[in-house]
Formats: C-alpha cells, sequence, structure tokens
C-alpha cells in the first residue's frame, strides 16, 4: 500500500471520528441545556407556591385587619348611642364587611394569578428542555449518516484509485491491511470490508 492510499485511509477515519464526535457533542450539549431548563422550570414552580403562600398570609392579615376596622366602627357607633344591628349603622357595617372581603378574595385572586403565570413560564421553559434534547438527538443522528457518507465516499474513491479491494490499477489491498493502524485504521478495516 502506498502512502496516498495510508493518507487516505487516516483522513477518511479522522474526519468519520470528528464528526462522530462533533455529533455526540451536540447531543451532550443539549441534554445539558434540557438539564438547565427543568431546573429553571422547577425554580418557578417554587416561586409559583411562594407566590400563593404570600397572597393567603397577605389575604388573612388583611381579613384580621379588616375586622379590627370592624369592631372600631361598631364600637363608634355604639359609644354614640345608637345601635348597630338596624337602620344605617348596620347598612355601613355590612357595606364595610362587603368592601373588606371584596379586597381579600382579591388579594387572593392576584395570588392565583401570579401562581397559573409562573407556572406557565415552568411549562415553558421544560418545553424548550425537550426541544433542546430531540434538536440534540437528530444531530447526533445526523453526524452518525455523516459518518457513513465519510467512509463510504473516503473508501470508494481508495477502491477506484486501486488501494483496496481490486479496484484501480494496483488494487490488492483487504481490510486486514488497515486492521492494526489504531482506531482509524479499525473504522476503515470494517469499512473496507463491505467492498471485499
Amino acid at each position: 500500500m502506498g502512502m496516498p492510499a495510508l493518507l487516505m485511509v487516516a483522513g477518511t477515519g479522522i474526519s468519520a471520528y470528528g464528526q462522530y464526535q462533533q455529533g455526540q457533542a451536540l447531543y451532550d450539549q443539549a441534554k445539558t441545556e434540557q438539564k438547565i431548563l427543568d431546573y429553571n422550570a422547577s425554580i418557578k414552580d417554587k416561586e409559583a407556591d411562594l407566590a400563593l403562600q404570600r397572597s393567603r398570609a397577605q389575604a388573612q392579615q388583611f381579613k384580621e385587619e379588616g375586622d379590627q376596622v370592624l369592631a372600631s366602627q361598631n364600637v363608634a357607633i355604639a359609644k354614640g348611642g345608637v345601635l348597630s344591628s338596624s337602620g344605617t349603622p348596620s347598612l355601613l357595617m355590612e357595606t364595610t364587611a362587603d368592601t373588606l372581603d371584596a379586597d381579600r378574595r382579591s388579594i387572593l385572586a392576584e395570588g392565583f394569578i401570579n401562581k397559573s403565570f409562573l407556572n406557565s413560564e415552568a411549562e415553558g421553559l421544560r418545553y424548550q428542555g425537550r426541544a433542546a434534547l430531540s434538536r440534540g438527538k437528530n444531530l447526533r443522528t445526523a453526524s452518525y449518516i455523516n459518518v457513513g457518507t465519510t467512509l463510504l465516499t473516503g473508501f470508494t474513491k481508495m477502491y477506484q484509485m486501486g488501494a483496496i479491494g481490486g479496484g484501480g490499477k494496483n488494487g490488492s489491498q483487504t481490510s486486514k491491511d488497515f486492521a492494526n493502524m489504531g482506531p482509524g485504521g479499525a473504522i476503515a478495516a470494517r469499512s473496507i470490508a463491505i467492498y471485499e
């Protein structure tokens, strides 16, 4: 086997191995990206739970303060010598209680809205992670196809120039000639065996 054939085998093997490694690296990068996005999504979920807990605590505090306002209002009406259970004082107390309850529910609703928004963001991050992993798998598969294409093209050229399998003018090299040439040679040997 001449130097051109050896160089062609080495170049084909190195090129194929490089394409394989690139595909694997892109897949590993996509897996890492998915893990990061999933982690960020879990943080958003925790933020969502905290937002709801915060709004519940605020609503409870508001209710307690509202109860104090109602009690103070009742005391003030009583000091005026008026019964708070009928007429205008009763209507005033009822209106105040309704307003306070509506405000408390508004605080709770805001907490549920924030939780829903943060959970949606979390799901969006998870979707991006799944898309990244899918993209990585596709790139890895494409690299395998490129490896095969590179090997077939390289060995077809070697066959045509007679470096392997009896093709061309000088051809008498077989897969056994490449088997002990390291990783590139092993790849070349398996690929050449196809032509023998």
